[in-house]
């Protein structure tokens, strides 16, 4: 039986930036390295409230995302989508902007778990390579698996995987990202990603900007949640309107 060389990322939410794809693309090379097989899977994503400062700040809103602080500041406020697009969607562009990687993905029906479980049964060894942070959590969860007997023990190996910083030397996020969006600084945000044909770049902008609710072109059912979030505090006198 062979070995499996795994990484696992959320893209961003779908941003794509050029830190995810080097990790995507270093997954291909530990493994060509090592002569095992790869696969990088892409996390379907919930919704919930993104990472960062807390930086609800009245009327600087294109440059505001709501963090775990602001939502205790503010408990009644409407989340803003850490994952907006579509997982079907995230695979599409992962394959255009990285076509030499083996992509695969999580749905809500069939998680991580189920995906590691089908894997064991093939391979004789499982190395993933997450961020130091996701290493600790899915750590506990292998051990879980484990001690219910879901999978043979030691045959899953999680390694901390060191996030690339982008080429001005700060650190790549999808939440800066999707800032960039939200402030229409198309400029930037394509200097974020890799490269690739432009119609590419745009249609990814598009397709983020569609999701997060920027483009004018959603049903009230489906209407922005930023704006939800900004009418929130509108009408509870914390920005004015």
């Amino acid at each position: 039986m062979r070995t499996l060389i795994l990484g696992v990322t959320s893209l961003g939410g779908g941003v794509n930036s050029i830190g995810h794809h080097y990790y995507a693309n270093e997954i291909k090379r530990i493994a060509e390295e090592s002569g095992a097989d790869h696969t990088v899977i892409v996390g379907h994503g919930v919704d919930g409230i993104t990472a960062g400062k807390e930086s609800v700040v009245g009327k600087v809103w294109g440059k505001t995302a709501i963090s775990n602080k602001a939502k205790r500041k503010y408990p009644g406020a409407p989340k803003i989508p850490e994952s907006p697009m579509p997982v079907g969607e995230k695979l599409e562009f992962a394959k255009a902007f990285s076509p030499k990687v083996n992509w695969s993905n999580t749905t809500p029906e069939r998680g991580l778990g189920e995906i590691l479980q089908d894997h064991a049964k093939k391979y004789s060894k499982i190395h993933i390579h997450v961020e130091p942070d996701a290493a600790a959590a899915l750590r506990k969860n292998v051990e879980g698996m484990e001690k219910a007997g879901q999978i043979e023990r030691g045959k899953i190996k999680v390694h901390d995987f060191q996030r690339i910083s982008n080429f001005s030397g700060e650190k790549i996020t999808g939440t800066a990202m999707r800032h960039m969006i939200v402030d229409g600084d198309k400029e930037k945000f394509f200097s974020q990603l890799p490269p690739a044909d432009p119609q590419i770049h745009q249609s990814l902008w598009d397709r983020l900007r569609y999701h997060m609710g920027l483009t004018g072109t959603q049903t009230k059912s489906n209407e922005s949640t930023l704006f939800r979030f900004k009418q929130w505090l509108a009408e509870n006198k914390q920005i004015d309107k």
